[in-house]
């Protein structure tokens, strides 16, 4: 049996806490909290990009939450639209750390939204676990 090099238990670990992430989104969805729900969808997506990157880089992933960047540095081949949904991601991101406005943010985030950043997260979870695979 052989056993796992330190990159791959670290990503094994992120992915983990990255389906995990997912799943509390769902449930944070369910109760009116959508922009929270968005926030748990980025830290799903940024986990993921990081068991990338130590898979591929062999080495710890960079302490940061860019997601564009993550994915820049991990080599990885985003279309259109995955860029223009992880900028989407990015800015939920932004909007709930430094909120201007608690109204401003349950206005942008509504229910229909959330759902979509969801399922859109859902799907590029499972690309990037497809990507850690390679």
């Amino acid at each position: 049996m052989t056993s796992l090099s330190d990159a791959e238990k670290r990503a094994k670990e992120w992915l983990i806490q990255a389906d995990d992430d997912l799943e509390s989104a769902m449930v944070i969805f369910e109760t009116g909290r959508y922009s929270f729900a968005a926030f748990c969808a980025h830290l799903s997506i940024e986990k993921s990009l990081k068991a990338l990157y130590d898979l591929r880089l062999n080495h710890v992933a960079p302490k940061i939450h860019n997601l564009l960047l993550l994915a820049d540095r991990c080599s990885l081949t985003l279309t259109q639209e995955q860029k223009e949904f992880f900028a989407m991601l990015d800015q939920a991101v932004f909007d709930t750390r430094y909120p201007e406005s608690l109204v401003r943010r349950q206005t942008a985030y509504t229910k229909d939204r959330v759902r979509l950043m969801l399922s859109t997260a859902k799907e590029n979870l499972r690309w990037i676990k497809q990507q850690c695979q390679k």
